[in-house]
This record gives C-alpha cells, structure tokens and sequence, in this order.
C-alpha cells in the first residue's frame, strides 16, 4: 500500500499498525498451517478452529508458545458521499464518470462508451489545454490549428466547438475559447449524443459529449509547484495548493494559479496566460455544497488561422511553423462562477441545485484567407472583431434509488434553463496576395470596431426523466428516459437598429433506451438507441430564402457494444450509427432546406490500462463512414462527408524502468486517414502519422516529493494538412514539433 505525503491522525496510525499486526499473524497461520496437515491448513484459510486443536492454550510445560487464531477482518476504504470514482489500475483513467442526470456511475454500468482521463495523465502528459489531453481519444481530433484562438474539437465525426464543452456537469461555464488543463481534476469524453442525459448543448453538439471535472480539496493537505518549460520560449508557473479544516475536515479550499508567458513553436506568435481558480466546498453527513470561480486572461498575439484551397489540387504543406496571421492578435477575458448544493432527503434520495454564469468579452484582430492555388498563392486580408457573451444557467434534480420486489430502481428527475447573449462587431480591411509559404501580412482595416452590436439570444429550456431497472442482482441494467426541450433562438441583424434576422421558438422530445448485460463480473455487452438536438440553421445569403429559421432538429443513433474488464486491464469495443439532419440549397431553385441527412457508421475499440507490471497503455483505434444521404435535388448523394477521415488510430505507453527506479519512458502514436476537404469530394488530404516520446523522473529531494518531466511531440516534424474544419472547406495546418520541460515540487 502507497502512503501519501500529509497528515496522518492518531486513530489512522492506530488502525493501520492493528492491519499490520492482523496481516502479520495471518502470514505465519498460513506458513505454520503449511506444515502442520489438511486441518491447520483449513484453519489459516477460514479462521475455523476443529474440534481437536488446542490453539486457545496460551503455552505447554516446555514454553512452547501456540498460536491463537483471530477472526477474519475485512476493511474497505471510507468513500464520502460525493467522492469521484477511483482510478483504474495504472492510474491514467478512472473506474466511473458523471452520467448526466444521473450523476456519478461505475463505467461497467453505463450503457455508452465513457473515458474519464485522471489529473495523473494531465500531470504526467504536461497537458495545458483541454486539447492536449482529448489526443488520447481515438475517436476525437481538434478543429482547429495549433495556436489559434479556440479549442474546437470532433467525436465521431460531429463538431463539439470548446463552449460545448461541460462543467461540473453544466454548460456555458468553461472559458469560451481554451480551458486550462490545471485547474481540472477529470477530463470525461462520451461517444454519441447526450442530449437526453446532460440536456442540449449552447451549439447542439451530437458526436457526443466532453465534461471537466474542477479539482477539490482532498484529505491530504496539496501545496506543489510546477515549472514549466515549452519551446520555443515559453515558461509557465504553476501552484496548487489544498486543504481542508473543520472537526470533520467538513470544509475546503483548492486553489491553482498559473502564469505563462513567451514565444511558442508557432511563427510570430507569442501567448501570455493568467488564469486562476477557487474551489470551496463542503461535506456533511447529509448535505454537500460547492463554489467554483475561475478567471482567465490570455493574450494571444498572432493566433493562426485555417486555409481554404481554390482547386482540387491541394498544395503541399508549409511548414507546421507557418502563421497565417502574423500581425494579429486576440485578446479574451473569462469569468465563471458556479455553484451546487445537493442534500440527502433520505438515506438514498438526494435533491440537489446548481446555478452559475460566464462574462466573456474578446478583442481579435486575426486574418481571412482563402483561395490557395497549387502554386501556393492565396487572398488574404485582416479584420477587427469585437466580441462578448453572456451566459446564466441553473440546473435542479432529484436522484433516488429504490426496490420494487425484485427490481432495482435508480430514478432522476432534473430541469434545466440556459440563457446566452452573443453581442459582435467586426470591421474589414483590404486583402492582399500571399502565398503558403512567403507569408505576407494584410494591412490592417482602416477603421476600429466600435462597441459590438447584439448578435443572438439562445434560450434552453428542459424537464427529463430517467429510470435505470435493475434485475437479475443488477445483471440486466435497462435504462429509459426523455426529455423536452425548447429551444429559442433570435438572431439578430447586428445593426444599431437591433432588428431581429430570424427567430424560432420550439419544443422537442429526446428519448433514451438503454440495456446492459453482465455475461460475467468482468465481461459486460449493451445496446442503446438516443437522440440528440441540434438548434437549427437559417438560410444563408444568396439562398432564394435567405434568413428563413429552421427549428431544432433531431439527430439519432442506434449503438451496440461491448466491456471487458480483465482485472487490470480493459478494453471497450461499440458499433454505432448517427445521422443528422443537414440543410442543402437545391441547385434548380437556389431554396435552402433542411433536406439532407449526414450518417456517420463505425467502430469504436479503447484499451487501457495496465498489462503488465509497470507497464501501462492508454489508446484505441476506430472507423468511420460518414455519407450525406437524402441530399436535395441528388447534389453530392452517396458521398463521403467532408472532414471525417475512415480511420483513427492512437496508441499510448508508459514503462517504469525495473533498473532505474522513479524512470518512466513514455510514448505515444497519433494516425488520421485520409479525409475529404468538400462534399463534392473533389479535394482531399492524406493521411497522417506523428509520435510523441517522453520521459519522467520522481525522486524525494530535501524531504520533497521532486517529479521531472520532458516530451517532444511530433519528434520527427512532420508538415501536413492536419484536418478540416467540421462541415468542409476550412482545412489546418499540423503543429510543429514542440518540446515540453517541467519540474513539480511538492510541499
């Protein structure tokens, strides 16, 4: 058993000597038994004493002492309610995830493919995004280049722009554009639509679903500091510090803060961060509550932008160091606050409440280009965007657990509201002709934005209802649910006048059907079928029915799957399919309507882990074949949707050297397939292979728990076209090779 640097109680020294004082006398019953026959040999293992023996004698005449046999003690470790799942052997995920209004649940008793990635793996990878940690999904890639202004990522093919992403279970909380892997505790990705569990996202995301988990105060003291290092200038401070006090340790702070500041392995570009969090908690016998507050401030100069090609033939790439964006710069300011209370009304029913907001506002000065020729030339020109948001959110539900005869009930019943303002200026300037791989930078636009007009308004509203029926032992799981959700969107023209563009204003229902099996303890098979809610389009200009508002549409996915858990090792297989409503503009009338269909079909295998002492894996691999189908007027029928590549592969490992005790070697292969740039098919980019390779080395210096690590991604430099910007034409450029140092020292 590993003892963590802190604090030890006396009752926790007192019981952990009884344990050892127990386990040693069992280990000399089992040897003594050993070579004293059948009967002594069934009294080590049982703790039964026959009928012959004498062991309650406390000596013989010749001082012979004879052992007395203690009953068996059984201990298990003190979980509070609250408490995130454990993590799985090696570390690198967890045993559970939160399961939307059902809140936390085992992994092998959710019906959907779940990876909860730890702070271990965040830590020990030196993640400093969202993005950097999402890598270890084969079935995710990012949207959006290196060093560009947001995090915007896929699963299974669908786009989850970064203001999709989950706090604590609810949205519109993260940082709109980045969210700094510091702060976070778990990263929880799910596969496929969560509309019915988690409600529908501010963009109607249907691929699935990315949930941050915010770090709490544990029951070791935390105080640690980490350096770090990025090339090619770019040094970062971090610290972390924890702890809880009270009678009961009822009551906790964790606080992180970090700076960074430099150059980056990006032309031109530069990135200073600031970013903080506070995390207050409490913990009671029967009531629990927290408060989450982050602030971040990142000034970005010079963040990158995607290409668009004018031929099919596409140039070659530039290198990965290449900025199309060298003079611009992007300034946002985040603000968050949630907090949630939950209460247990009985010994196991729990009401509970969240409520929270973000202020964001944004200040851009980035680049347009487009029209790359073989040769490599391209348009370009810069424009000022300002930009800020808004966002309130509350959440309420009700959790109980129940018997009904011989069946299990796990009921939750939630509602939810959102509300999200967007206000955006933007000015143009003059374009100019660069080229790929001479990059000249556009003049700026002659005039400032002034203060940005109300952009939309976007109101969610939702009441659900689920029920997990256990039989069978809780064996057979099966889960049916719904829920109804309005959704309102209002656009407006972005004038002074403030006149509104388009409106919808309707209602949905999102159904659930899930069933799990337990073949065995260890290997589990499950099916589900659930929908999920997109918020809509409007026609775009140029359309005959240009600023025509279409309501929420639904997107549906039928899934099997499988888990097998082998002790320490676990690996996942899931069949799926996703179509999603689509809008086309029908070439004869030039209409625009919601009248094709994009259907995503695949195979998804994760494998995690450890497979052998010391040495871990964390990957999968998965394909997919995205078609439009049903388009309209038969344009583009039967081809492969743009921007969804057939094959992902990604394979990580950690080996503890045996020789060199504290050494880890670490290393990681990251393949994406070929995939099309535009529904015509008529552009396409090749396939991809990069490798990461690092190590770690922890060792005790002063009496001070000391972790060094050092990486490098994309070790050989490979230049490539990396993806496509979800719905075609926007493609990116592959990060560069980047080394990572860093030294954590904890207090």
């Amino acid at each position: 058993m590993r003892i963590t640097a802190g604090k030890l109680k006396p009752l926790t020294l007192g019981v952990m000597a009884a344990l050892a004082t127990l386990s040693s006398m069992q280990a000399h019953a089992q040897a003594s038994a050993a070579n004293a026959g059948p009967d002594a040999a069934a009294t080590a293992q049982t703790g039964a004493t026959p009928a012959s023996d004498n062991s309650n004698e406390q000596g013989t005449d010749q001082g012979q002492k004879t052992l007395v046999q203690l009953p068996v003690v059984n201990v298990t470790a003190k979980t509070q309610p609250g408490d995130l799942p454990p993590a799985y052997a090696g570390g690198q995920v967890a045993k559970g995830a939160r399961l939307g209004l059902f809140g936390e649940t085992d992994i092998h008793d959710i019906p959907f493919n779940v990876t909860s990635y730890t702070s271990k793996t965040l830590q020990d990878q030196q993640a400093h995004s969202l993005a950097d940690v999402v890598q270890n999904n084969p079935s995710v890639r990012m949207d959006d280049p290196a060093g560009s202004i947001s995090d915007d990522f896929t699963i299974r093919g669908f786009i989850v722009p970064s203001n999709d992403v989950a706090l604590n279970g609810v949205y519109g909380i993260v940082p709109k554009w980045r969210v700094p892997a510091e702060i976070l505790e778990r990263v929880e990705v799910i596969t496929g639509p969560t509309a019915m569990l988690t409600g529908a996202s501010p963009n109607g995301s249907v691929g699935g679903g990315i949930n941050v988990v915010t770090k709490r105060a544990t029951d070791t003291p935390i105080t640690s500091i980490t350096e770090s290092y990025q090339s090619d200038t770019q040094f970062e401070t971090h610290v972390d510090i924890g702890r809880r006090f009270g009678d009961n340790d009822q009551f906790g702070i964790r606080v992180n803060g970090l700076y960074s500041d430099g150059k980056t392995a990006v032309n031109s570009q530069s990135d200073r961060l600031g970013a903080g969090s506070l995390a207050l908690d409490y913990r009671g016998s029967k009531l629990r509550a927290s408060i989450d507050y982050i602030r971040q401030v990142d000034d970005l100069r010079a963040p990158n932008r995607w290409m668009e090609f004018a031929t099919s033939v596409i140039p070659s790439a530039p290198s990965g160091k290449t900025n199309f964006s060298p003079d611009g710069y992007a300034l946002e300011r985040d603000s968050s606050l949630l907090g949630h209370i939950e209460y247990d009304i009985a010994d196991h029913t729990t009401v509970y409440a969240s409520v929270g907001g973000q202020r964001r506002s944004g200040d851009e000065l980035v680049a347009d280009p487009y029209g790359a020729t073989p040769n490599g030339d391209y348009t370009s020109s810069y424009y000022y965007r300002k930009a800020s948001t808004s966002v309130d959110t509350a959440e309420v539900g009700v959790r109980s657990t129940f018997d009904t005869g011989p069946v299990n009930h796990n009921l939750a019943v939630t509602a939810s509201a959102f509300r999200e303002k967007d206000w955006l200026g933007v000015s143009s300037g003059d374009s100019v002709t660069s080229n790929l791989y001479d990059v000249v930078s556009p003049p700026y636009p002659a005039t400032q934005v002034g203060d940005p007009g109300l952009l939309s308004r976007i109101t969610l509203e939702s009441v659900g209802a689920a029920d997990t029926l256990g039989l069978f032992e809780k064996r057979l799981l099966v889960t049916v649910g719904a829920r109804y959700q309005r959704v309102g969107v209002t656009n407006y023209d972005n004038a002074s006048t403030g006149n509104t563009a388009s409106n919808t204003n309707e209602g949905a229902l999102t159904p659930m059907a899930a069933v799990l099996y337990k073949l065995t303890p260890a290997l589990s098979v499950y099916a589900n079928y659930v929908e999920g809610l997109n918020l809509g389009t409007v026609a775009p200009d140029g359309s005959a029915n240009a600023g025509q508002a279409f309501g929420p549409a639904k997107a549906r996915q039928y899934e099997v799957g499988a888990k097998w858990d082998l002790g320490r090792f676990t690996t996942t297989l899931a069949l799926y399919q996703i179509t999603e409503p689509g809008g086309t503009l029908d070439p004869a009338t030039d209409v625009y309507s919601i009248a094709g269909d994009e259907r995503h079909r695949g195979v998804e295998w994760s494998a995690f882990g450890e497979v052998a002492h010391g040495v871990r894996v964390l990957g999968g691999a998965s394909y997919t074949q995205g078609i439009l189908t049903s388009t309209a007027g038969g344009v583009n029928e039967g081809n492969e949707a743009p921007g969804v590549p057939r094959f992902l592969a990604n394979l990580g490992a950690e080996w503890d050297l045996p020789w060199l005790p504290g050494v880890t070697l670490t290393g990681r292969a990251i393949f994406t397939g070929p995939q099309y740039v535009d529904s015509a098919n008529t552009q396409k980019l090749a396939s991809s292979t990069i490798f990461d390779l690092g190590a770690r080395y922890r060792t005790t210096i002063a009496h001070r728990a000391v972790t060094v690590r050092a990486s490098v991604d994309n070790l050989f430099n490979r230049n490539y076209w990396a993806g496509v910007y979800s719905g075609g034409g926007d493609v990116y450029l592959s990060s560069p090779r980047t080394v990572r140092v860093s030294a954590t020292v904890e207090f």
